[in-house]
């Protein structure tokens, strides 16, 4: 669960921080730069290989939000 955790955290939190930014600002680039920035800030605070795949998650997750909205 440990190893999961990290990941989940990352992905989630960074995903729905670029995604609000993104409706905030109507701006895709300022949505992945708040995304990029978050999920590395919380990889770092991990400090955890898993945490840093969230980064990747992270950024898909904000995607898949967009593209949901605008539907």
């Amino acid at each position: 669960m440990y190893v999961i955790l990290p990941f989940l955290l990352s992905t989630l939190i960074s995903g729905l921080l670029g995604y609000l930014t993104y409706r905030i600002l109507l701006k895709n680039r300022a949505g992945i730069i708040v995304t990029l920035i978050s999920s590395a800030f919380i990889a770092y605070i991990f400090i955890d290989l898993y945490a840093f795949f969230g980064v990747v998650g992270g950024v898909l997750f904000y995607i898949l939000l967009i593209r949901i909205s605008t539907k």
